[in-house]
């Protein structure tokens, strides 16, 4: 979906009531936000070629593997180097999966946290 300020929208929409949050801020102190719907920015620097069910996105500093909720969404396969907004949940820390590791090797680091995303946000 095409919005006004020309962003692309994938999955629900970005609430204004979402917890806005650094990518530092959640991977220095996960628990502060868990059960909390957050909003965070950051660019995109690789997306699942498969499907589209993940992509990895960085700030400053910081970088985070964002899988689509439940595959009930996808996200277009070349909206690396675009600017992201992502409302998403906190993952609690797990073994690493096959997306993880792909994801890894496409971007040469391990993220340094998780988020489950409900909505992303993807500017040209």
């Amino acid at each position: 979906m095409l919005l006004p300020n020309g962003a692309r929208l994938f999955g629900q929409a970005i609430a204004d009531t979402a917890t806005t949050a650094r990518l530092a801020q959640l991977s220095a102190a996960p628990e502060t936000f868990n059960g909390r719907t957050i909003r965070v920015e950051g660019t995109v620097v690789a997306v699942c070629q498969e499907m589209g069910c993940w992509m990895e996105m960085r700030d400053e500093n910081t970088q985070a593997h964002v899988r689509m909720h439940g595959h009930s969404f996808f996200l277009p396969r070349d909206v690396d180097g675009h600017r992201a907004v992502v409302q998403a949940t906190v993952v609690p820390t797990h073994r690493p999966t096959h997306c993880d590791e792909e994801a890894q090797h496409v971007t040469g680091q391990l993220a340094q946290i998780e988020l489950d995303a409900t909505g992303v946000q993807v500017f040209n």
